[in-house]
């Protein structure tokens, strides 16, 4: 139960960062249409404000999780730093220094990724743990 309510709470983080993302890219035509997202709302600077800090806590989370369950299984564990904590911390950078929807649909994109290999680390870890 303990893991799957994990996979469920990181599941839901990153949903919601990819939501906001969407939402910042979105923002030239939602305006248009009179739409009252938060990114309109907050604007572009404190929306990535209230975004690099929920990127920041769930890298801070992962990290944690990461060594206190995986220190000791290491194809696990560099599962983890390699396809999700540094990709995490690329889609941090993009979304610090996005000017333009475009870049905010790379990022939006990233965080699909991310979320993929957040799920197949579910099968991956298994696969791994005999390493």
């Amino acid at each position: 139960f303990l893991i799957i309510s994990g996979y469920a709470f990181f599941a839901f983080l990153i949903n919601l960062i990819g939501e906001i993302i969407k939402d910042l890219e979105d923002v030239p035509g939602d305006s248009a249409q009179g739409f009252r997202t938060m990114a309109i709302q907050v604007g572009e600077t404190g929306t990535k404000v209230i975004l690099s800090s929920l990127i920041a806590a769930m890298l801070v989370l992962v990290g944690m999780v990461s060594y206190k369950l995986l220190r000791n299984d290491i194809g696990p564990l560099i599962y983890t730093i390699l396809l999700v904590i540094v990709p995490s911390v690329l889609l941090l950078y993009q979304v610090v220094t996005a000017e333009n929807p475009n870049d905010y649909g790379r990022a939006s994109t990233l965080t699909k990724i991310i979320m993929l290999f957040g799920i197949l680390s579910m099968w991956a870890f298994n696969q791994l743990a005999s390493l």
